[in-house]
């Protein structure tokens, strides 16, 4: 009977104990999901359009703030080029606050861009905006 108990007590201990040899390698970790690609808009052919584009480029890359009346911090290549845009847009009539909302909507577009995109569009916007 003492033999039968302790037998039974090892094939309990065994049935709840997994040997490590049988036990299945842990599955490598899965990779990060990529960043869904980002849609960027084209440059646009309307000259105003054009114009609010490449200001938010100048405002993603050189993080300005649209709602800004006037330069401030230090001066960049991007905050010339973004105070560039804004005087060329106030020839165009178009309402202030249309202007910044229209900034700020394709700022954040472009804020979810890789600094290639940006600095590309910015090659792109300077080539179509500035006096050869």
């Amino acid at each position: 009977m003492r033999y039968l108990l302790i037998a039974a007590a090892g094939l309990a201990l065994a049935a709840c104990t997994p040997p490590a040899a049988n036990k299945p390698a842990d599955p490598a970790p899965a990779a990060a999901p990529a960043a869904p690609a980002v849609t960027l808009p084209p440059l646009a052919d309307n000259p105003r359009d054009a114009l609010i584009g490449c200001a938010a480029v100048a405002a993603a890359k050189g993080n300005l703030d649209p709602a800004a009346k006037a330069p401030s911090g230090p001066e960049t290549a991007e905050s010339t080029f973004y105070w560039t845009m804004m005087a060329l847009l106030d020839k165009e009539a178009m309402p202030p606050e249309a202007k910044q909302a229209a900034i700020e909507a394709l700022k954040k577009v472009w804020g979810a861009a890789s600094a290639a995109d940006l600095d590309a569009r910015m090659a792109e916007c300077r080539a179509k905006f500035t006096a050869q």
